[in-house]
This record gives C-alpha cells, sequence and structure tokens, in this order.
C-alpha cells in the first residue's frame, strides 16, 4: 500500500510541480535510480520495523526507524517530482532539486536523434528521442523514451505516445537538423500501433 501510494504521489506532485501549458515530461537520468531506491526502500522497512518493533517490544528503535524511512521517503519523493525535464508549447524547461528551473526555447536545439537502441541481451529495444540544447557553457542533451502525458489534453488522455510525435513536427517544422535509424525497429516489444508511431517520428525529417 505504501509503494502505491508513493507511485501516486510522485506522479501527482510531478504534474503539480510542472510549468504552464505543458505537454509533457520525463526523468533526468541524473539521480533517478538513488531516488527510486529512496521511494521503495521505505516503503518495506516501514512495516518490517513496526513488525519487529510490536514483537520485541522495542518502540524507541523502531519509531527511528520509522521516523529514518519518512525522511528517505520524502526527500526521495521532493527529487523525483523536481528532477524532470518538462516540454511546454514553446520550451524545454529542466527542474532541479537544487537550483532554479532551466529554461530552453525550441531556437535553443541544435539537433535531434532519434532511433531504436537494443538492450544487453539483444533480444529486445527501447525507443529514444534525443535532443541536443546549445548554451553559453556547451551542449546539453536530454533524452526521451516513454514520457507522462499531460492529461488534461485530451488528445493525449485518449491516446498514448503522442506527445512526442506532436513535439518532433514542430521541431521539424522548424527545420531543426535530424540524425535517426530505423536500425532495430523490429525488436521493440510493444504493439505495432505504437511501433508504426515511433516509426513516424523516425521517418520525420526537417522541413527547411
Amino acid at each position: 500500500l505504501l509503494l502505491i501510494f508513493s507511485i501516486i504521489a510522485s506522479q501527482n506532485l510531478a504534474d503539480s510541480f510542472a510549468p504552464d501549458n505543458w505537454l509533457f515530461y520525463h526523468a533526468k537520468d541524473t539521480f533517478s535510480e538513488i531516488s527510486s531506491c529512496g521511494l521503495v526502500l521505505p516503503c518495506f522497512g516501514v512495516p518490517i520495523a513496526i513488525s519487529y518493533g510490536i514483537r520485541d517490544k522495542k518502540l524507541w528503535k523502531t519509531l527511528g526507524i520509522v521516523l529514518g524511512c519518512v525522511v528517505v521517503w520524502g526527500l526521495s519523493i521532493y527529487c523525483t517530482v523536481t528532477n524532470n525535464v518538462y516540454v511546454t508549447k514553446d520550451s524545454v524547461v529542466v527542474s532541479s532539486p537544487f537550483k532554479a528551473d532551466v529554461v530552453y526555447s525550441y531556437e535553443d536545439i541544435t539537433l535531434v536523434e532519434a532511433g531504436f537502441d537494443r538492450n544487453k541481451s539483444q533480444t529486445d529495444a527501447d525507443f529514444y528521442y534525443r535532443i541536443t540544447v546549445g548554451t553559453t557553457e556547451g551542449e546539453q542533451k536530454f533524452t526521451f523514451g516513454i514520457v507522462s502525458g499531460n492529461q488534461e489534453i485530451t488528445r493525449y488522455a485518449e491516446d498514448t505516445h503522442l506527445e512526442l510525435l506532436d513535439f518532433d513536427k514542430v521541431l521539424m517544422d522548424m527545420g531543426i537538423p535530424k540524425q535517426s535509424s530505423e536500425a532495430y525497429a523490429e525488436y521493440l516489444s510493444m504493439d505495432d500501433k505504437y511501433r508504426e508511431r515511433f516509426l513516424q517520428i523516425v521517418r520525420n525529417k526537417p522541413k527547411k
């Protein structure tokens, strides 16, 4: 129950932290694994600590463990919901738990990459969509896979995996350079409908 509550809370809080006019978001790689562990481990640690405390009557130790788990859980939820890359109708917003949000316009995007990565077992593949943003400090790359769309947008609520297609169409209309490949598409373990949707993204080319 705690695990389910954590997932729901993270989703709702991530939506509430989103900027105006957001279309979708994706968790950044940085801290994502640590945050995920911080969400999961307390969900099992709290009931185990309580059960041992009741059995051995060591309530103070149990209380300390529970409070520690709550702190870890709270920090992990905070890092999870503020460690995302949001795409809005005209910008890319990088949300960080340690500094103010960084906002890039679509005009800052210098390259788009799209394709399919095979996993280590070479039996499956994942779709990726990567953008390169030019900044005063150099280039930043942001990779999107399966994203979380804004469910208040009817189009996204009724069908999934349309967010990246819409985003890609805008960037291609702007003439942003694109590198893409259909290699390994046959290894994607998803419905043909979504495979074709991702292939459509891969096949879209700049118009200028």
